[in-house]
C-alpha cells in the first residue's frame, strides 16, 4: 500500500448577496491518485453548513505541503544545518 501524501489546500467561498465570507486552510492527507476535484469536495464539505449552497468560490488552492528539495531559503536551511543570522 502506498503512503497518503499531504496536500496544504486554501478555500475561500462568499454567498452573494449577503457578504458572508469563510476561508479554511488545512493540511490534509490523502491517497496518492487523489485528484484536485477530490480535495476541492473534501474542502467544501467541511464548510459550516449555511455556507454550502448559493456560494462563488474565490480562491482555491491544492499543492503538496512539502518544500523539501525546491530551492526555498526554509528547505535549504533545513538541508544545510540551519539558517544564519
Amino acid at each position: 500500500m502506498t503512503a497518503p501524501v499531504e496536500y496544504f489546500a486554501i478555500l475561500t467561498v462568499i454567498q452573494p448577496g449577503t457578504g458572508a465570507y469563510v476561508t479554511q486552510v488545512r493540511a490534509i492527507s490523502v491517497g496518492p491518485k487523489a485528484t484536485r476535484t477530490e480535495i476541492f469536495e473534501h474542502m467544501l464539505a467541511q464548510l459550516p453548513e449555511h455556507m454550502r449552497q448559493n456560494i462563488n468560490v474565490l480562491f482555491f488552492s491544492a499543492e503538496p505541503n512539502s518544500v523539501a528539495g525546491n530551492g526555498s531559503p526554509l528547505a535549504m536551511a533545513g538541508a544545510e544545518g540551519g539558517a544564519e543570522s
